[in-house]
């Protein structure tokens, strides 16, 4: 399957993408609706970088959301006949970097910070308080001999007028992070049953109120002064940017949507290995659910870099590869124990009993699926 370019990704460019591509694309980001709500409240503020958590909380966390996000979307999208008629939002990098954002976005727009320039402008000559040097410039060009005969026949005089402008490098920055995440953010909600929806009380995704009204203030920006200024990305940052909170909110937002635009294409080649990660996580937490198991806990981190999806020991630099959770009985007693597997694409489980012996309980391959769904053809970018 051919790779797609950054821009097609971190745009949502998919009129330029096969079905196939755009499945592994949906799937790409369903993948990151569910690390990215297991992680809600377990994450550097002004990074994004996961915090530390134990791994059987952030296990029973993923379990959850995945119950959570399946009942949603059954119970949005699935009519009398059990019919998909259209898919729910999901919350993936964008719109986890649009929810940390939104309230400075909205803060600035209602006040957004200023500088005091100095622009040329004419003015009726009763309302010049003083003759510059760039008045007797404009002057001398002017045709006719007295005062009155230059400026006539407007009666007005080029001079210098100080202004309060938003003009300025911090709100440039504004402008470039408002306008990527506003059209990302529209092109994802557009189709889905999030667009409109007034219920997210009923479904706990309050998230998507904050989208809708970082979508809706548009209409307001783009006839205000702030909709005039360039939208311009920041190389280094100002007192304002560094220093005053909502400001540095908007940077912060900026360093990492350019991280997921520098990540995204990784992410979509090794999709299919992220996905079988999810998977693994998600049937080592099933079993957690049983009041009789325990894992062998320990703190670590959720990391997400080069494509790659790991829970990683702190005390450690390896990940873990092979979990154990034990069943015991009402005494605490040993019973048997479940030894959960992850290898590339293939997951199983194997049950070890009282007297050692072993049984595969679980085995299932991830990459045979995407092969028997279709979704390792060799298709090109249109």
């Amino acid at each position: 399957m051919a790779n797609l370019s950054r821009d097609t990704l971190f745009n949502n460019r998919k009129e330029k993408m096969t079905p196939v591509q755009k499945e592994l694309y949906d799937l790409m980001a369903a993948i990151n609706h569910f690390i990215n709500c297991a992680l809600r409240g377990h994450r550097e503020l002004s990074t994004g970088k996961g915090l530390s958590m134990l791994y059987s909380d952030f296990l029973l966390s993923l379990a959850d959301e995945f119950k959570k996000t399946m009942q949603a979307r059954g119970d949005c999208c699935l009519k009398g006949e059990g019919e998909t008629k259209e898919e729910i939002a999901v919350f993936d990098d964008f719109f986890r970097i649009a929810e940390f954002a939104f309230p400075a976005i909205k803060t600035i727009i209602q006040n957004p910070s200023r500088q005091i320039k100095k622009v040329e402008v004419k003015l009726p000559a009763a309302r010049v308080a003083a003759f510059t040097g760039r008045t007797m410039q404009w002057m001398a060009k002017r045709s006719g001999r007295t005062v009155a005969e230059k400026i006539s026949p407007e009666n007005k005089i080029m001079t210098t007028r100080t202004v309060f402008s938003v003009d300025t490098k911090e709100n440039r920055e504004l402008m470039y992070l408002y306008k990527n995440l506003y059209n990302i953010i529209t092109s994802r909600l557009n189709g889905t049953r999030c667009e409109k929806c007034n219920n997210h009380d009923i479904c706990g995704r309050e998230w998507v109120a904050d989208m809708q009204k970082m979508i809706a203030a548009y209409s307001r920006l783009k006839t205000d002064e702030l909709g005039e200024i360039k939208a311009e990305k920041q190389a280094t940052q100002n007192n304002k940017l560094m220093c005053d909170l909502q400001y540095k909110i908007v940077w912060d937002a900026v360093v990492m949507l350019s991280r997921v635009e520098e990540d995204i294409e990784k992410q979509f080649e090794r999709v299919k290995n992220r996905f079988a990660q999810l998977l693994y996580w998600l049937v080592l937490a099933s079993a957690l659910t049983d009041r009789r198991a325990n894992i062998y806990d320990y703190v670590g981190k959720v990391t997400d870099e080069n494509g790659e999806l790991t829970f990683k020991n702190v005390d450690h630099t390896f990940s873990q590869v092979i979990d154990t959770v034990i069943f015991a009985n009402e005494n605490a007693e040993f019973q048997y124990s479940l030894q959960f597997n992850c290898n590339g694409g293939r997951i199983w489980v194997n049950r070890l009993g009282l007297q050692g012996e072993q049984d595969c309980v679980f085995d299932m391959d991830v990459f045979d699926f995407f092969t028997s769904a279709g979704l390792d053809g060799q298709e090109q970018v249109k």
